[in-house]
């Protein structure tokens, strides 16, 4: 998970995708499930998959302030610039999905 994140906020979406898949896939009920549901959905937005980003930013989108935010210091600009938006995300998955 960590590797998989930190390769897709670099913008190595494709390279970050099994990464981000093995994690959702063993982990989604573990702590990290939340954070691997919305940097897979990200990864698999960003490289064109809108459709399958689709549930996976909607579940991270509804548990994120719970379940990641609230892991991570307030005061740590650092992480948070390079933090994942679901909202924002799924929002450009829905759009990219009414487009096409």
């Amino acid at each position: 998970m960590p590797a998989g994140k930190a390769i897709a906020q670099r913008g190595g979406n494709e390279e970050a995708e099994p990464y981000l898949r093995k994690a959702w896939e063993e982990g989604r009920d573990e702590s990290f499930g939340t954070e691997a549901a919305g940097y897979y959905g990200l990864v698999l937005n960003r490289t064109g998959r809108h459709a399958e980003a689709v549930d996976l930013l909607r579940l991270a989108a509804e548990h994120w302030q719970e379940d990641v935010r609230s892991c991570y210091d307030a005061d740590d600009l650092d992480v948070l610039a390079r933090m994942l938006d679901p909202e924002e995300e799924l929002a450009a998955a829905e759009q990219a999905l009414v487009a096409s």
